[in-house]
């Protein structure tokens, strides 16, 4: 009885995609069991939706961690997802209509994943293994999230860019030298302030001053760092990391709070997410 294995080899690292691995791995070992046994379709229908849901929701998972990973092959893989919901689909669409699926059927859509499996997910888990291996000063946690989406994107770019930053003073291979780093964080918090700033006037926020002068005496304090590294008299030892840690840290979870409830009232009143334009 042929079917799709899972084993320690087919782990990627990621708790949550091994699970979903191992949760698709089974619903297709039963969808192909239940047809080499000839069940009927109030047993092969609800398989086949199973399996398509599974893997529709598996695969836009794995393409977020993909992509939050900078993965150069994400669209390759995404497209090779895309190839295999497409198959399960047509079978769902069969099964509808009374056809069930054949024993050719099962065995295609199980060579289809293996193939996969072999091929383009190996290659991904390769990544994601190296990624959960480099040093990072910060992760991002489910309290960060401020439930503004556009907020929450661009505190999570802040947080990589400081961990950039970091995986760059301690000399990881893969990363940009030093002063390009910190010049990335510069610019991209000084991007991120201006946005925020702009949420603020719109919703009416009544502490927004206070909030641009922290925002230009933090920046004050990112623009000295950045010159003593290009004049070569800083070194990014714990003490500086932990400053640029702390005060991310701080942005996010106690300070960013206080204009959340005036930027979500004005969301609803307009009935969108609030995308501030210049």
């Amino acid at each position: 009885m042929s079917k799709l294995p899972f084993s320690a080899e087919s782990t990627c690292g990621s708790a949550a995609l091994d699970r979903e691995h191992d949760i698709i791995v089974k619903a297709m070992n039963g969808l192909h069991n239940a047809v080499l046994e000839g069940k009927g379709p109030q047993v092969i229908v609800p398989l086949v939706n199973l399996l398509a849901r599974f893997c529709a929701e598996h695969f836009a998972n794995e393409e977020g961690v993909m992509r939050d990973l900078g993965y150069e092959g994400v669209e390759a893989h995404a497209a090779a997802h895309e190839r295999i919901l497409r198959g399960i689909i047509e079978l769902q669409s069969r099964s509808a209509g009374d056809t069930l699926p054949t024993i050719v059927d099962t065995m295609d859509l199980l060579g289809s994943l293996a193939h996969h499996t072999e091929t383009f997910d190996r290659a991904a888990d390769r990544a994601i293994r190296a990624a959960a291996e480099r040093p990072r000063l910060m992760v991002w946690e489910e309290r960060y999230k401020t439930g503004i989406i556009p907020i929450d994107i661009q505190h999570r770019i802040l947080m990589d860019l400081t961990n950039k930053l970091h995986r760059a003073a301690v000399g990881a291979e893969d990363e940009p030298d030093v002063p390009r780093a910190m010049d990335d964080l510069l610019q991209y918090a000084m991007f991120h302030f201006a946005y925020e700033e702009r949420l603020m006037a719109r919703s009416g926020y009544p502490a927004f001053e206070e909030h641009r002068a922290a925002h230009d005496a933090l920046l004050e304090q990112l623009k000295g760092i950045q010159r003593d590294i290009a004049a070569g008299s800083l070194h990014l030892d714990a003490r500086v990391m932990n400053f640029l840690q702390g005060w991310l840290t701080h942005h996010i979870v106690s300070s960013d709070r206080h204009y959340v409830p005036f930027a979500k009232a004005r969301e609803r009143e307009r009935s969108v997410t609030p995308v501030p334009v210049a």
